[in-house]
């Protein structure tokens, strides 16, 4: 069975660009959310081994509060692919024990291997900024 990877990402460019990148991957893209209702909706019903978060979202919650939940309510590893660089965002981010951070700049690569070592370790350990 593939595992799956939900996208959280408002920028519906990046999200099928990522959702193509875990396709390719072998890895199933279960979902895209766009906002935080959506996120949640979709992290519940999917149940995904693995989310990747922006964290700047559309609307009143930013992808820290979705991380929160996440983490609240499951083990499952979650890495932060954003561009924010706003400091005080940045270390609440860090606060919620991400598998990683990676910054939109570091490309896609660097994703992919970030995604490969989220998936097989499951577990938050690794800081990438």
């Amino acid at each position: 069975m593939l595992k799956k990877i939900l996208i959280v990402e408002d920028h519906i460019g990046v999200a099928e660009n990522l959702a193509d990148l875990i396709d390719f991957m072998g890895y199933e893209p279960c979902a895209i959310a766009s906002n935080y209702d959506d996120a949640i909706e979709k992290f519940l019903h999917h149940e995904p081994d693995l989310t990747i978060l922006d964290i700047n979202l559309k609307g009143s919650f930013n992808g820290v509060e979705v991380a929160e939940f996440i983490r609240k309510g499951s083990s499952k590893p979650f890495i932060f692919y954003s561009a924010c660089q706003e400091e005080g965002l940045l270390k609440k981010a860090h606060a919620t024990e991400p598998f990683a951070i990676i910054t939109k700049l570091q490309g896609l690569d660097y994703l992919e291997a970030t995604i490969n070592g989220a998936i097989g370790a499951g577990s938050p350990t690794t800081e990438l900024v």
